[in-house]
């Protein structure tokens, strides 16, 4: 409400005068519009700008500037944000994949009405990457085919730096399995199941499978004292193993006696040799049955009258 008076001063004919009109002067409205979302598509858990103009609607001569913040929302999973109408723009976080929908609200001030921009879409991918290397020199392969199956079918092609980068639309939870192409690979694949953008999925080419590196484990097992204890012996086996050959330490004392091995019963038909010539480790040779281990577990350690709680 405002109150406008006007004096007559007078003069010397005529007496002075006022008078006075209230009337109301109303906020301006505003149109609020999206003027970018980028990077589009982005990806799960990654942030992205979306960028706004506020405007008087419609626009007037020395009718001033809207103050006051702006509220991006993102849609379903999408987030939201909120920043000063001069900033331009603010930055969601999607925690989910697919598209959405997406608008800017200004919020108003004492003078300019809120408003609300038309929706815009934006899609939210998620994606998974590695580097391929080729031993011994672990030099970077560009060039290289990388196939995902499972969850989408998709590829990606190495660049010069070796590393892939498949991307595709979810949803979280798809369980998906990368690929190589054809050729003698450490891992054969990779399979995930996806809640996140995957990073590390890297793969090594080698010019033979004998040049693989096998890792062998002892699990961790625990037994009280005076007790028999049993544990596999686990071979990260590419199949084309002849035999497999390594020592094994324990503690000794009066009460203990060297663990012995037996063939595991995913490895029937192996035949062990061991060599306990030196107190406190025993040295193992186990050739598999019909020529190449073709299971995980190469054999299984068992000890007896252990004295003390030991760990394997």
């Amino acid at each position: 409400m405002r109150d406008v008076v006007a004096i007559y001063s007078g003069n010397a004919n005529f007496n002075g005068s006022t008078g006075d009109l209230n009337y109301t002067v109303n906020k301006a409205n505003t149109a609020t519009t999206i003027t970018s979302d980028s990077p589009d598509p982005s990806l799960v858990n990654q942030p992205y700008t979306v960028s706004w103009t506020v405007v008087p609607a419609p626009v007037q001569v020395n009718s001033g500037n809207p103050t006051g913040t702006v509220t991006v929302n993102g849609g379903s999973g999408g987030g939201t944000c909120t920043a000063p109408v001069a900033a331009g723009g603010c930055q969601l976080t999607p925690t989910t994949t697919g598209v959405k929908t997406i608008s800017a609200t200004y919020n108003g001030d004492n003078n300019f009405n809120t408003s609300t921009s038309v929706t815009t879409t934006h899609t939210v991918n998620v994606a998974i990457s590695g580097t391929v290397r080729q031993a011994p020199g672990m030099t970077p392969i560009a060039g290289l085919t990388m196939t995902m199956s499972g969850c989408a079918s998709a590829t990606a092609t190495t660049n010069a730096s070796g590393v892939y980068t498949i991307i595709f639309g979810g949803p979280l939870g798809s369980v998906c399995t990368i690929t190589p192409p054809a050729g003698i690979f450490d891992p054969l694949s990779r399979i995930y199941t996806v809640n996140d953008n995957i990073t590390g999925a890297d793969f090594t080419r080698y010019n033979s499978a004998n040049d693989i590196p096998r890792t062998l484990s002892l699990n961790t097992q625990f037994v009280v004292p005076g007790a028999s204890g049993s544990m596999p012996v686990v071979l990260d086996s590419q199949g084309n193993e002849a035999s497999v050959s390594f020592t094994v330490q324990y503690p000794f004392n009066t009460m203990a006696t060297a663990p012995t091995f037996v063939c595991g019963p995913q490895a029937p038909g192996c035949t062990i040799t061991t060599d306990t010539s030196t107190l406190g480790r025993v040295g193992v040779t186990i050739v598999p049955a019909g020529g190449v281990f073709s299971l995980i577990e190469a054999a299984r350690a068992k000890s007896r009258r252990l004295r003390n709680r030991s760990r394997r």
